[in-house]
């Protein structure tokens, strides 16, 4: 597949893409990632920006004690790399790892910069971008790396909920729990140890290994992570 065919058949990308020149176009390439695929690994020199057309990718970084964890998702259209470009960093500073096929457009810095300089609607889809991602950093990581075990399971569950239960009674957490440990930066035995508290508590449902929240569920984890001082985002 060459880039006129991914641009065909993407709307969106059609549209990003109307500005882009096109002795830049030739020179971009298809990067295809199936689950567990790696766009970059920290430390990695920053050579190209990607932009994610399909699939879901995962940002994974290393705190201080060895404990990697999973932080953030990155869906299309989305790009990765923009932030180390932008701040003329030479290395990424995180891994990006596919959860799901995806499809990435892979771009030289040089170009990604070029481009930028030729298209204000992307140059202001980069800014949005950015600031997206690093609203939610700034309001919430720090906080919830310092939690306990227990207090970081509830806040995951609490947030994961909170959109879905404006649709449903009932929520089933869709991820495993080696991902829940992942992304809270927490042990698996300690995201099973605190569910199992959770479920003696009534906070929560276990049903053959998946847990389930309904309504009122909700409520006392929003009451129990506002008693944290974890508000934001939720």
């Amino acid at each position: 597949m060459i880039i006129d065919e991914l641009i065909d058949g993407s709307p969106l990308f059609q549209k990003l893409s109307s500005k882009l020149p096109p002795d830049i176009k030739a020179r971009c390439s298809i990067k295809r990632l199936g689950p567990g695929g790696i766009v970059v690994k920290k430390k990695d020199s920053t050579k190209y920006v990607y932009l994610l057309l399909e699939g879901e990718l995962k940002v994974v970084n290393e705190s201080e004690n060895g404990n990697i964890f999973a932080y953030d998702s990155i869906l299309p259209l989305s790009f990765v790399g923009e932030l180390e470009v932008l701040a003329d960093e030479e290395e990424f500073a995180v891994t990006i790892e596919a959860i799901a096929e995806c499809t990435l457009i892979q771009i030289s810095v040089n170009d990604f910069l070029k481009w930028l300089e030729h298209d204000p609607a992307l140059l202001m889809l980069v800014a949005k971008g950015l600031a997206k991602k690093m609203y939610p950093t700034s309001s919430e990581v720090v906080n919830i790396m310092f939690q306990s075990s227990i207090n970081k399971v509830e806040y995951y569950i609490a947030k994961y909920c909170s959109d879905k239960m404006k649709n449903s009674d009932i929520v089933k957490i869709e991820k495993k729990r080696q991902q829940i440990a992942d992304e809270i930066g927490s042990s698996i035995k300690s995201v099973n140890r605190s569910i199992k508290r959770l479920k003696e508590e009534g906070l929560v449902t276990v049903k053959k290994g998946k847990i389930y929240v309904n309504r009122s569920q909700h409520e006392e984890l929003l009451e129990a992570v506002k008693k944290q001082g974890n508000k934001s985002s939720l």
